[in-house]
């Protein structure tokens, strides 16, 4: 994203918006159609982050990383979000992820995972991400990285075998 049309989105030029709108609109559908499938679902998400863009530009830091993933973190949390209210009739048991632990040790237990996922190779972070930060399915990660599907499916099976094992030895 170039600098000049961030700048120009800051000074609220309605203009900059809607070149910023055709430009991050691949970026935003890629992020959410995968949590939400549903397309009215995927351009409200799409409407909803453009909107938070524009009421949140000035809080953008370069320094902290670039515009695209500023503006995909924010894509996927709306994308979550609205998922999250579509789902709030359905119970969900995350247990056998985190056990029965208080949301206190959650946080413990998020970090040892990303302590683990932070030592792994290049091409396995992506995978992980991919399937579990993204909600890609196997078949579209399979084509994005060039790798058959039982390849994925075996290396997203390791992988969730080191993070287990991990957990298991820390919180026994």
């Amino acid at each position: 994203m170039e600098k000049n049309l961030i700048s120009r989105v800051i000074s609220r030029d309605e203009k900059a918006l809607e070149e910023m709108m055709i430009q991050c609109r691949p970026l935003i559908c890629y992020v959410v159609r995968p949590i939400l499938k549903n397309e009215e679902d995927v351009e409200e998400a799409v409407n909803d982050t453009m909107l938070k863009v524009w009421n949140s530009i000035s809080s953008f830091d370069e320094s902290r990383g670039s515009f695209n993933s500023w503006i995909t973190v924010i894509a996927h949390n709306i994308a979550v979000d609205k998922l999250r209210k579509r789902e709030k009739t359905v119970e969900y048991d995350d247990s056998v992820f985190y056990g029965s632990q208080p949301d206190e040790n959650r946080k413990g237990r998020v970090n040892d995972i990303l302590e683990v996922v932070n030592g792994m190779s290049k091409k396995e972070q992506q995978l992980f991400y991919k399937k579990y930060y993204y909600q890609l399915s196997v078949e579209m990660i399979s084509a994005e990285m060039g790798m058959s599907k039982k390849a994925v499916e075996s290396s997203l099976y390791r992988i969730r075998n080191r993070i287990r094992e991990r957990l298991e030895n820390k919180h026994g």
